[in-house]
């Protein structure tokens, strides 16, 4: 499923713990405000008596961030990630998130397969990022390869690579 934490290879994520005493957390689907369950990454909401209600006189900015639900005022913290049996875990930002032909895609992801699968790109030197090009939504990517490379390797080449490294 979209959107879905599974069991696997990959990056390993540390838990924030579990909410305080009159505190809670959400997990919500930012586009459809429906509340996800374990294992599901959403918009990270938070709500208790440490939360603010809004922005002092900035009503605008206010509504887009604080909700009102189920008696609750809810801070839609802009953050993504996922709960499991209680625990929160912080996945990545939701202005980060590229939405490409209807597909939620994090930039770290693309980022850190470059670095993985294409030898030449240096690591920790690889950014992806949206780009539109004939009205059509596409990623861009950047990457840094050494000057070794670029001398003996064909540009096409490197292209190539990292094209099919994301395919």
């Amino acid at each position: 499923a979209r959107n879905r934490i599974a069991e696997g290879e990959g990056s390993v994520l540390m838990c924030c713990g579990r909410s305080q005493p009159e505190h809670a957390v959400l997990i919500v689907d930012a586009a459809s405000g429906e509340v996800l369950g374990d294992d599901n990454v959403g918009e990270i909401w938070a709500a208790g008596p440490s939360i603010a209600h809004g922005y002092w006189r900035n009503l605008e900015a206010s509504a887009k961030t604080f909700v009102e639900r189920d008696g609750r005022t809810w801070l839609r913290t802009g953050d993504l990630g996922f709960l499991r049996d209680g625990e929160l875990f912080v996945t990545g930002r939701l202005k980060d998130m590229l939405i490409v032909r209807g597909h939620n895609l994090y930039p770290q992801d693309i980022e850190r397969t470059v670095e993985s699968e294409v030898p030449s790109a240096r690591k920790g030197r690889v950014a992806a990022f949206a780009v539109t090009v004939d009205g059509e939504e596409g990623i861009g990517i950047a990457a840094e390869i050494g000057r070794g490379v670029q001398k003996s390797v064909p540009a096409q080449e490197l292209i190539d690579s990292i094209r099919q490294a994301v395919a």
